[in-house]
């Protein structure tokens, strides 16, 4: 009776030891993989918004680039050299006020 008992234990230890290992195994992975999808889940963020960046500015990856085609722009609307333009926004608020 006493041998029985002891192989219940043992058993009964074993498959203990086995569920714990077993649960701390899947702990891990689930972390993992909730790393792995943050870090793609990311990446494709990043992506998406460069790819919308190049989209809308037709390609120009370079931010130099964009501010000097929005300000030839600005000169062919208004007539005007870029240098002439306001440095800052008050004073571009300043003579949109004159020219209101």
């Amino acid at each position: 009776m006493k041998n029985y008992l002891l192989m219940v234990c043992g058993l009964a230890l074993t498959i203990g030891v086995c569920v714990a290992v077993i649960h701390y195994e899947a702990d891990q992975t689930r972390d993992a993989m909730r790393d792995m999808a943050h870090d793609e889940l990311t990446k494709g963020v990043r992506d998406g918004i460069e790819r919308t960046v190049d989209k809308a500015t037709g390609g120009m990856s370079d931010l130099g680039k964009v501010i000097g085609k929005v300000e030839s722009t600005l000169e062919s609307a208004a007539g005007t050299p870029a240098g002439s333009l306001p440095k800052s926004l008050p004073e571009a608020a300043d003579s949109a006020g004159e020219v209101a």
